[in-house]
């Protein structure tokens, strides 16, 4: 017996989503989506991006103790931004086309 059930229609022989054979986001447990996030988040901390290249640069040239604000400036800006996305923010702007492209475009700016 299945152990999903569909996002849709609730049942658990369904053809209408992509759900099927996996568990659905609803009945996923705090443990498998927090190992999910983190497995997800470890390689990324230690990938050569933006971000590490500015820590790599800042602490190579003036020292530890001159690059912290730096770095208190920027990882609670990070748990902010992952909060608000975790807490369904981009459902919530997909919802309104004017402010997905007003992100959207500040992001490729930003990027840029």
């Amino acid at each position: 017996m299945p152990h999903w059930t569909c996002a849709t229609t609730g049942s658990s022989v369904c053809d209408c989503c992509a759900t099927r054979g996996s568990k659905s986001p609803e009945s996923r447990s705090l443990f498998e989506l927090t190992l999910a996030l983190l497995l997800f988040l470890f390689p990324l901390a230690f990938s050569p991006g933006l971000e590490n290249m500015f820590f790599a640069a800042i602490g190579g040239r003036f020292g530890l103790r001159p690059s912290l604000p730096a770095t208190n400036g920027y990882h609670p800006a990070t748990f902010a931004v992952t909060t608000v996305v975790g807490f369904g923010f981009v459902e919530l702007a997909g919802l309104n086309s004017t402010v997905f492209n007003i992100l959207r475009i500040g992001g490729s700016v930003y990027i840029l």
